[in-house]
């Protein structure tokens, strides 16, 4: 009768235990809004120290990237 006493209180704490992590899972603030997402030219000159012909190298980089990757996708559907 011990060993079903124990279960019954092992079940009721795994499902709170599991009730918990959903609550936190859902009702946690979501990430951060705002400039961390897309870098500004003035936040890369202040926090990276790009002068103008950096700017331009780094934004020419990104649209280059952006090229392959939409390349890429592309590539990828055809396959599927």
């Amino acid at each position: 009768m011990k060993s079903l006493t124990f279960f019954k209180w092992a079940a009721g704490l795994l499902l709170v235990m599991n009730l918990g992590l959903l609550a936190f899972m859902f009702f946690r603030p979501g990430p951060p809004h705002g400039d961390r997402k897309h870098p500004t030219k003035e936040r890369l000159q202040k926090e990276l120290g790009f002068d103008e012909k950096q700017f331009q190298e780094f934004h020419e980089s990104v649209e280059v990237h952006k090229e392959k990757m939409e390349l890429a996708n592309e590539e990828q559907s055809l396959l599927l």
